[in-house]
């Protein structure tokens, strides 16, 4: 009886657990398609908020990359509104964003805007102070959106992604300013440019 009633209350707490972490995650419809992300404001705030958009790596969840981050508490340090989009699943390379490693129909640039805009008005975020940042594949969608978006992004700070060839064949439609963050021993997404065997950007 007593390891029942054990096993009963660990169970309640691992579904409380479970509600609450996922409780967060909100939906935004783009192409007929549910799309998740996580949005934290600081709890006073007075006037329109700068807002960091952060872009996960090849295979991520948003849920667990608020785990490690924390966007809540970053939000609260800050004072800035932290918006974390999941990138859709794609076959056998699971979550992955559209930044022109291969070939796709998502239209993730048009999400990442849609949101954005969506966001803007409902959390007074500041037009002109919009920021991105992504590690590796996010970091190379952090780069497609400064190239094919910079009049709408104030500045990048890619985290160990490059430019693809795709994107590198693109004019920039504005001048932006980018902060590259990356070790020189990454042995994924290179620093001498060569990434996953053969030259990205």
């Amino acid at each position: 009886i007593i390891m029942k009633k054990i096993l009963a209350i660990t169970t309640l707490l691992a579904i409380c657990w479970v509600s609450a972490l996922f409780a967060q995650v909100q939906h935004f419809t783009w192409q007929d398609a549910q799309r998740e992300y996580l949005v934290y404001t600081p709890a006073n705030h007075n006037g329109s908020l700068p807002v960091l958009f952060f872009l996960h790596g090849l295979g991520e969840q948003i849920v667990t990359c608020n785990q490690e981050f924390n966007f809540s508490q970053l939000a609260e340090d800050f004072g800035w509104a932290i918006v974390a989009p999941q990138a859709l699943s794609q076959g056998i390379f699971g979550t992955m964003w559209n930044a022109g490693l291969i070939s796709s129909s998502i239209d993730d640039v048009g999400f990442l805007l849609a949101l954005l805009d969506s966001l803007t008005e409902q959390y007074q975020l500041d037009p002109d102070s919009v920021f991105f940042t992504g590690f590796s594949m996010g970091g190379f969608m952090t780069y497609r959106m400064a190239i094919e978006h910079g009049d709408r992004i104030t500045a990048c700070a890619p985290v160990s992604g490059l430019i693809s060839t795709v994107d590198a064949t693109k004019v920039p439609i504005t001048p932006v300013r980018i902060l590259h963050i990356h070790g020189t021993n990454d042995n994924i997404v290179g620093y001498n440019g060569v990434s996953f065997g053969t030259t990205l950007g």
